[in-house]
C-alpha cells in the first residue's frame, strides 16, 4: 500500500484526505499492505448500483466502499492528470 498511499497523498487535498478518511482506510486495507500484488496483477474498481464502489484482484472480489462519491474522487485520479507517472 505504500505506493497506493503515496498516490493518494498527492491526489487527495487535506480536506478530501480528511473528508473520505474512512473511506481511504477501507480502500487501504483491500491491498493488505500490497501483498500479492505484482506486475500482472489485476485490480479492477466498478460502480455497481445499490452496492457502491466494488474493488477486485485478479477476478476476486476484495470489498465494497458504500455510496458513489469516493468511486467518483478515485476514478476521477485516472481521468485527466495521471496517479502516478508508471
Amino acid at each position: 500500500t505504500g505506493t497506493v498511499q503515496q498516490s493518494l497523498d498527492q491526489n487527495f487535498s487535506a480536506g478530501e484526505a480528511q473528508r473520505f478518511a474512512a473511506e481511504i482506510a477501507a480502500f487501504l486495507a483491500f491491498f493488505h499492505e500490497g501483498e500479492g500484488l505484482k506486475e500482472g496483477t489485476e485490480i479492477t474498481i466498478d460502480f455497481v448500483p445499490e452496492r457502491g464502489m466494488v474493488a477486485s484482484k485478479d477476478g476476486k472480489e476484495l470489498g465494497v466502499i458504500p455510496g458513489a462519491e469516493f468511486y467518483h474522487k478515485i476514478l476521477s485520479l485516472w481521468i485527466g492528470k495521471p496517479l502516478q507517472k508508471s
